[in-house]
């Protein structure tokens, strides 16, 4: 579910998963629900209050203090982005240092719902009214299971200079931070020419 579009404020919040990150939520304002039993030191969190949308909404929950790590409701706020995201060990969990990001995030209690929360949108009946209602069909959002691998060729000759090759480098990096490279998702491959 990370990597889907995952829709805001319903009737309940949507169940997300503990590594959602907050990219993944495309609203300014969404009512979310964190799993409990999350592993702290697999968290992914850059910030500190105001942290990076490539952290995990409920690492940054924990880290915050808004949840402990049996989970609960959160409400995210979408924030433009900013630079210097700061280091804190909060909570049991460390995050980490960013000298800039794209967009930012905050996070705060949510609001508890005495519904369940299954991660659809919740719908009313509507009284009949004599004329058909027009079926809206759904809209289709591509396979959210299909992994793509990228590999990156990059200009290692010493022509580029030790400072545009860590430039290349860092921004390697950065796309496959945004990606969630890792085991189970896309892989990245870096040949140097």
């Amino acid at each position: 579910m990370s990597a889907a579009w995952i829709p805001a404020l319903g009737l309940a919040p949507i169940a997300i998963t503990c590594f959602t990150r907050g990219l993944d939520i495309r609203k300014e304002k969404a009512d979310v629900l964190c799993p409990g039993g999350c592993p702290l030191e697999e968290f992914s969190v850059y910030g500190n209050i105001v942290y990076a949308s490539v952290s995990s909404i409920c690492g940054a929950a924990v880290h915050r203090g808004v949840i402990s790590n049996s989970g609960g409701p959160v409400r995210v706020y979408s924030l433009p982005g900013r630079e210097n995201y700061s280091s804190v060990d909060a909570n049991g969990i460390q995050s980490q240092m960013l000298s800039r990001w794209s967009a930012s995030f905050t996070v705060t209690k949510g609001k508890s719902s005495t519904q369940e929360a299954t991660g659809q949108a919740v719908s009313t009946a509507h009284p009949p009214t004599g004329k058909r209602l027009k079926k809206t069909p759904e809209k289709k959002t591509g396979n959210k299971d299909c992994k793509a691998d990228i590999a990156f060729l990059i200009d290692g000759s010493f022509n580029i200079g030790q400072r545009r090759f860590n430039l290349q480098k860092n921004f390697v990096g950065k796309v496959a931070l945004m990606l969630g490279i890792g085991t189970e998702g896309p892989h990245v491959g870096l040949v140097q020419a």
